[in-house]
């Protein structure tokens, strides 16, 4: 008898794909400039959350996040100082 075997179907851009990046459509997204959820006139989280399903229905398939950890703000926010907090502002 032959084992049964298990057949995984590999999405493009789905976690399975070890490739995904390949295809990937990948938007770069400064949350503080996106979206603003509260009218404080800083984008924020709930704001870019709240924009999920549009950039989906564009094609988005993976975000690239710009910094948004407290930092001394010596290379565009890149020399992170605490990769466990949100920068207050």
């Amino acid at each position: 008898m032959m084992p049964e075997t298990k057949t995984i179907i590999r999405k493009p851009g789905s976690v399975a794909d070890p490739l995904w990046y390949k295809d990937a459509i990948i938007y770069e997204v400064h949350v503080k400039a996106f979206s603003d959820s509260n009218n404080d006139g800083i984008g924020d989280f709930p704001g870019l959350m709240s924009k999920l399903d549009y950039l989906q229905d564009l094609g988005v398939t993976c975000l690239w996040l710009l910094p948004f950890f407290p930092s001394p703000l010596r290379d565009d926010g890149y020399d992170i100082a605490d990769y466990t907090s949100v920068h207050p502002s």
